[in-house]
């Protein structure tokens, strides 16, 4: 059965739809700009919520900050903010957003940096249009056809009258911002080729083939997919980096170069930076390093001077954040108490952050600082099912499930009790009943009651585009979960929900009974079975227990016990009585759904049904069927 939620707390989880109904679901560009962080979540939403559970005093923590959404939409909300990252990549480039920094220090760094090196990099994209100096902005080619796929690139809609290099400025005499690859600019491309490109990472990637990391097209080697021009550019503006003075406005710098890693590849024409190692045989682009980098330069000084009020020493909360293991973090932080849990939640079988992110943690230890190395400890720290071989400890839905069971006992060391946690969840379609109700049951497991749920819907295509719709759900939601008391929590023996196998001890016995069962009776009967199946003695409390299990669950008329006929036996009952059960509540979901949406799709009919089933609590199926009796008869 649900354990019940304190009244103060439903009624803010109650509020929650209504505050964010006309929040729109995305990500302002001055946050998806800087650095290239694949599932980002609305700080709007998350602002909105966290306002109307939290209060000024109130203690949040995010164990898997990933971009800072959640601590971004804290910062004027709460008291104070934790925050955890596994990720040191990730870490920094959130580290360089939010930190306070010296502006005008940033610009003169930047300044030095340009005058070091801008003209230098200029040079090898240096090109003539009508006779007159000018420079390559992109270059649209087709890189397995060698010279000729230069000159003759695959058709495309940005190569007009076969002019495939964009210029830097319009040429002077034919106006014109583009033109053919000419022999002047293989000529360069020739002459570039004799300068050393040796210091470049030649490192290899772990091999996914679900982001395309695959060794049969070179892919997982780290220098297969740049240009050598765009190699000799890299290596000039490091270098330049690397003579600044250590502080925060470098490491900002040095995050702007590495975000531009993501299109200084050759990536496909157009290309976002979602695919990141895709080896792009035709319809590439080659891309300026130095126009990419002083872009996002300006992004990252946009976003620092635009949100003032979200920098950590400008924001009224007290912000702190750790480049560590959520579980290690709070074993080490014994005395810390949060009111609030707010976080991605660790699904990440489509997005395994620490392989997707080699990209740019490979070239920060090479070229920044050696403590970005990808180590052992953080691949088995991570909470993922991936598919990548190297790591077949991370390949089974079981140790996934392990590692979620760790998470909500470590969840709850560190939640006050009536704490809740929320997640921002999108599960697959195969794997949505299986494993959305393997969460909540691990959830109970570890003293919790699974609080409340709503979708969220995205209008902005850059985040609908991240997952395929074949695979999985397309609204995305935000799901709650309630620490219960202690004397609340429910019934486990080791990984058994002890409540849901008396309750079926019961029913088969009550099935083959050919006499009368008294309540006492049944009682006796859960006691023997809790020594014979775990050699557990029953106390008082637990006989006390037992018998208020056994009166929710069955009927009981004068000391009599009985299987109630209207009440959903999950995984017990025979199956053809499920499904008429079930049957019947179809209309009943549909017509909800309708008075709350006015339409529906299918996955609304899939989360009722997952709510229904996860519950866990027979009642509340009846009390569905009561009202929707009471009200059918009322409106005849």
């Amino acid at each position: 059965m649900k354990k019940q939620i304190d009244a103060a707390v439903r009624e803010k989880l109650d509020q929650i739809k209504t505050n964010i109904q006309d929040i729109p679901n995305t990500v302002p560009d001055e946050m998806r700009r800087t650095f290239n962080f694949k599932g980002r979540k609305s700080p709007g939403v998350a602002e909105k919520v966290i306002g109307t559970v939290c209060d000024k005093d109130s203690v949040l923590y995010d164990p898997f900050m990933g971009s800072g959404t959640f601590v971004f939409a804290a910062m004027n909300k709460v008291g104070a903010i934790y925050a955890t990252e596994l990720d040191n990549y990730t870490f920094s480039a959130v580290q360089a957003l939010f930190e306070e920094a010296d502006m005008s220090c940033l610009d003169a760094l930047f300044e030095q940096v340009k005058n070091d090196c801008c003209s230098e990099i200029m040079s090898l994209y240096e090109t003539k249009c009508c006779g007159r100096k000018n420079y390559i902005s992109k270059v649209l080619f087709d890189p397995a056809e060698g010279k000729e796929g230069y000159f003759h690139p695959s058709p495309n809609r940005e190569i007009r009258e076969g002019k495939n290099v964009k210029l830097l400025r319009k040429c002077p005499i034919c106006g014109k911002r583009a033109k053919p690859f000419e022999a002047i600019d293989y000529d360069k491309l020739t002459e570039l080729s004799e300068q050393s490109a040796d210091r470049f990472p030649r490192a290899q990637y772990i091999v996914n083939s679900r982001i395309n990391i695959t060794a049969s097209t070179g892919a997982d080697r780290y220098d297969r997919i740049f240009t050598h021009r765009n190699k000799l550019a890299l290596l000039i503006l490091q270098d330049s980096i690397r003579k600044l003075e250590a502080g925060p406005e470098r490491d900002i710098l040095e995050q702007a170069l590495v975000s531009a890693l993501s299109l200084a590849r050759i990536a496909m024409y157009g290309s976002s930076t979602d695919i990141l190692y895709h080896v792009v045989g035709h319809k590439a682009q080659e891309m300026n390093v130095w126009m990419l980098f002083e872009e996002k330069y300006r992004n990252f000084r946009t976003f620092k001077r635009k949100y003032r009020s979200r920098q950590i020493g400008s924001c009224s909360a007290e912000v702190k954040m750790y480049n560590q293991d959520y579980a290690s973090f709070i074993d080490t932080h014994p005395d810390l108490k949060a009111d609030i849990i707010y976080t991605d939640f660790p699904y990440t079988d489509q997005v395994p952050y620490l392989e997707r992110n080699q990209l740019y943690r490979i070239w920060l230890e090479k070229f920044y600082d050696p403590g970005y190395r990808l180590t052992r400890e953080m691949l088995d720290q991570e909470i993922v099912l991936t598919d990548a071989e190297e790591r077949p400890e991370k390949n089974s839905l079981g140790n996934y499930y392990k590692d979620i069971d760790n998470m909500f006992a470590h969840f709850a060391k560190v939640l006050k009790e009536k704490g809740l946690v929320f997640f921002t969840m999108k599960l697959g379609r195969a794997k949505y009943f299986k494993t959305y109700t393997e969460i909540v049951n691990l959830a109970r497991k570890n003293g919790f009651e699974y609080a409340y749920q709503t979708d969220l819907v995205k209008t902005d295509p850059t985040i609908r585009k991240q997952a395929a719709f074949t695979n999985t759900f397309m609204n995305e939601i935000i799901a709650a979960f309630y620490k219960l008391d202690e004397k609340d929590r429910y019934w486990y023996i080791g990984n058994d929900n002890y409540e849901f196998l008396l309750v079926r001890k019961i029913y088969f016995h009550l099935l083959d009974a050919k006499d009368c069962v008294t309540l006492s009776g049944a009682v006796k009967l859960a006691r023997d079975d809790l020594r014979i199946r775990y050699q557990y003695l029953a106390s008082e409390s637990d006989n006390e227990k037992i018998r208020r299990l056994l009166l929710e669950y069955f009927s009981v008329d004068a000391g009599v016990i009985q299987i109630s006929d209207n009440r959903l036996y999950l995984d017990i009952e025979d199956s053809d009585a499920l499904y008429t059960k079930i049957y019947d509540l179809m209309p009943v979901f549909i017509r909800r759904i309708l008075e709350r949406k006015g339409k529906f799709v299918l996955e609304d009919i899939c989360f009722e049904l997952v709510n229904a089933l996860c519950d866990g609590n027979p009642k509340t199926i009846i009390q569905i069927l009561e009202e929707e009796a009471i009200r059918v008869k009322l409106s005849a």
